[in-house]
């Protein structure tokens, strides 16, 4: 079971909410950029980002499984792209 949660632990979604997580927290200590940092983390709050975390999550299954990322092509398309470790 420890390695289940270890495995979720280090999912590329988690890593993408601890960012915006540092990224709210950031901006509500700047004085002026306060009200945007504590609005990212309401957005957060209610769920917002949570397609961007899924998407975080298939992309690491697809580099996993296949070695690369689908990110936009110059068309807008998507285009695989094969990454090398």
């Amino acid at each position: 079971m420890c390695k289940e949660r270890d495995a979720i632990a280090h999912q590329w979604g988690n890593y993408g909410q601890l960012g915006i997580g540092y990224l709210s927290a950031g901006l509500t200590m700047g004085g002026t950029t306060a009200p945007v940092g504590i609005g990212i983390g309401l957005v957060d709050m209610v769920g917002g980002f949570n397609g961007f975390y899924n998407y975080l999550d298939n992309q690491q299954h697809m580099y996993n499984t296949s070695g690369g990322l689908m990110l936009p092509g110059p068309t807008g398309l998507p285009v695989f792209t094969p990454i090398t470790k």
